[in-house]
């Protein structure tokens, strides 16, 4: 159906006009997001793009998310922390799904949690056939044995309705107010905050940490 709409869509002009040819195609959202953005998601995660039953996250998260080259550095550098076969992970914070992916390919298996109704139903379609379990849920709600995970990851939201965030608000799930439960959850928890912060703030913010990557 994408291809077909793209083909006829380009025939009509440039991209940039596609949107004025919406009301003869009758598309959702999502499928609009993939025609206008297409080129940029491949960009920035192409092996996840190259599978033609992949489903991106809308445009306002994908502008957030993390690139492939990052989600798996971060799978990667994790590994190294806890060398175990088959870890499992919990991403707190589901969101587009892109970290979540990271992580199962650093070989986990992945517990991800995400209030949005619609970001839960991609998530559980672009997971199926990992193992991969999704809580249609907030973090703030969770109640998980001590040790349940080895990783417990948490990228907070830094957007708000009104915009993004200042720097000193961490977002939410706040991490200064919930540190101390994820860190009952499992055995190493990794925040993902700002790139704009100051590092000797940071340290300040979490002086138990026992290492800053930047």
């Amino acid at each position: 159906i994408l291809r077909e709409a793209a083909a006829h869509l380009a025939r009509k002009g440039p991209r940039t006009t596609w949107p004025l040819h919406w009301g003869a195609l009758n598309l959702q959202t999502a499928e609009k997001d993939w025609l206008m953005h297409h080129e940029a998601y491949t960009a920035k995660w192409p092996l996840l793009m190259a599978d033609p039953e992949f489903a991106p996250p809308p445009a306002v998260n994908a502008e957030q998310a993390s690139s492939q080259a990052t989600a798996l550095w971060r799978g990667l550098w994790l590994k190294s922390l806890i060398p175990i076969d088959e870890p499992h992970a919990l991403d707190a914070t589901g969101g587009s799904g892109i970290d979540t992916w990271g992580l199962e390919q650093a070989g986990a298996r992945v517990t991800a949690i995400e209030p949005d109704p619609h970001s839960a139903h991609l998530l559980e379609w672009n997971g199926r056939g990992r193992g991969r379990r999704v809580i249609a849920d907030s973090a703030e709600n969770q109640h998980f044995a001590p040790n349940t995970f080895d990783w417990v990851y948490v990228d907070p939201s830094r957007r708000s309705t009104t915009g993004r965030l200042p720097l000193a608000d961490l977002g939410a799930p706040n991490p200064q107010k919930h540190l101390a439960t994820w860190r009952s959850w499992g055995r190493e928890v990794v925040l993902k905050l700002s790139p704009m912060l100051d590092a000797a703030q940071v340290a300040q913010w979490f002086p138990d940490a026992a290492e800053l990557a930047y």
